[in-house]
């Protein structure tokens, strides 16, 4: 996970948030809710602190617990999705491919073999 010293305390309690509850399909009005601020509020404080919105953060989270998943269980990749808080199995492949530049199941080969010994790199 990343450290980051966050200064203002909502956005650190947002971001903690996040961490613990990202792959239980919460979303950015949780977040906003939970660090007792508005949706808009949280965005402006995430541009001004992170440089990056609450939603990107969500997905960063679900996205390192699928690579985990992937990388380390045999579970289908529909059950990976449900696990990192998806309710549309697509909808995960299709973040997966945007932001990894491969599917899900390239990811999990390239994982095995580079766990028996390959050198290529996911």
């Amino acid at each position: 996970t990343d450290s980051v010293a966050i200064a203002d305390p909502q956005v650190a309690s947002a971001m903690r948030f996040i961490r613990e509850h990202a792959c239980r399909g919460i979303r950015v009005e949780d977040v906003a809710v939970q660090a007792g601020l508005s949706r808009r509020a949280l965005e402006r404080a995430f541009a001004t602190q992170l440089g990056i919105t609450p939603h990107a953060q969500i997905c960063r989270v679900q996205l390192q617990r699928i690579k985990e998943l992937l990388a380390e269980t045999n579970l289908s990749v529909e059950a990976v999705a449900y696990m990192a808080g998806f309710n549309y199995p697509a909808y995960m492949g299709t973040l997966f491919k945007r932001e990894m530049k491969l599917t899900p199941a390239e990811f999990r080969a390239m994982s095995r073999a580079n766990a028996s010994g390959g050198r290529r790199s996911p």
